[in-house]
């Protein structure tokens, strides 16, 4: 990076911090005009007492365009979309917000800021299954977020799934998102159907299908066997499916739990009594806590990492080897 560049970034950020203070929008044509130091703008004139202006009186176009392209993907600055006038301003990125966008990257297995040519494949998407607002609870609703190019109301069904649109708009990781996207028929002759959570568009043009689970759904084998289906028709379209859940407040996805080790403690008595009585429920369950130290999170990796095959939901659930039993004694 040059001086030069070092020197524009600087104006640009203390600029955005002006035209916020007065009201202005910071478009890049008009922070190019009080840098340059045109005093008969509409906009530049109101900024000639500022320490910005006429620093740069040949700016061009391209330079400025460069400077800016270098602060969007150091996320010092984020860009966004005035749908009205179909033109973008910037705005001064919160101070996590780099570290909360690579925190994503890293959950769905992305490269930090590496951009993909833009697709326009979201707009083929659509909710297939409208959310009503009259019928909205506790559980259940619609919210304003604020993505990187405008504003979009979002629905969710759960608060789970309200908190992960959340963190997703707050960190500036999305530049469109739809709920509801996509139907999925499975089972005998495909009549089942499933609506899948949230079709998005990330900031370097990644688009992913997300479900949001709660941890303890997470091994569920309808669960899984519709994540994996839905995973596999994807695939053919070039976008990436996560099934992702949260455990003390970190997003985490299924193939987290595939990487990291089992409580083997836990793992032994689950095997062994399943072994045992061809089956593990609640009571087992019960028992083990009183033997073992584990949590929620070591109790679902090791169904996962086993290939177990858990039916029900909650509490009332039973667990059993995947039809092979011989395999495991």
């Amino acid at each position: 990076m040059t001086d030069i560049n070092k020197k524009i970034k600087y104006h640009i950020l203390e600029l955005i911090k002006e035209f916020e203070v007065n009201g202005d929008l910071p478009y890049p044509v008009s922070m190019r005009s009080v840098l340059k130091g045109i005093t008969n703008g509409a906009v530049s004139g109101k900024y000639i007492d500022s320490k910005s202006f006429g620093v740069f009186p040949n700016l061009s176009h391209e330079n400025l365009r460069e400077v800016t392209s270098e602060m969007l993907e150091e996320t010092s600055i984020i860009a966004v979309e005035n749908v009205r006038k179909r033109k973008s301003y910037f705005k001064i990125a919160d101070v996590d917000y780099a570290d909360l966008r690579n925190n994503f990257d890293k959950i769905f297995g992305l490269e930090p800021g590496v951009y993909k040519s833009y697709s326009d494949i979201i707009n083929n998407f659509a909710p297939v299954r409208d959310l009503d607002e009259s019928e909205a609870s506790s559980k259940s609703g619609f919210t304003d977020l604020e993505l990187l190019y405008g504003n979009k109301k979002v629905g969710y069904e759960s608060g789970l799934e309200l908190d992960f649109i959340n963190d997703l708009a707050n960190s500036g990781y999305i530049k469109d998102i739809i709920e509801q996207p996509y139907k999925l028929n499975y089972g005998k002759n495909n009549k089942k159907k499933y609506t899948i959570d949230y079709l998005i568009q990330t900031y370097h043009n990644h688009l992913i299908l997300v479900e949001v689970k709660d941890l303890k759904d997470l091994s569920i084998k309808n669960v899984l066997y519709k994540y994996f289906k839905l995973k596999e028709i994807m695939e053919k379209h070039d976008i990436k499916t996560h099934l992702l859940t949260r455990f003390e407040d970190e997003w985490i996805t299924y193939e987290d739990l595939l990487k990291t080790d089992v409580n083997e403690k836990l793992e032994d008595f689950m095997l062994n009594r399943l072994i045992e009585k061809r089956s593990f429920d609640i009571s087992d369950k019960k028992e083990a806590r009183l033997h073992i130290d584990f949590n929620e999170l070591d109790f679902q990796q090791t169904i996962i990492k086993n290939n177990l095959k858990r039916t029900g939901k909650f509490d009332n659930f039973v667990i059993h080897f995947n039809g092979i039993l011989d395999n495991h004694e």
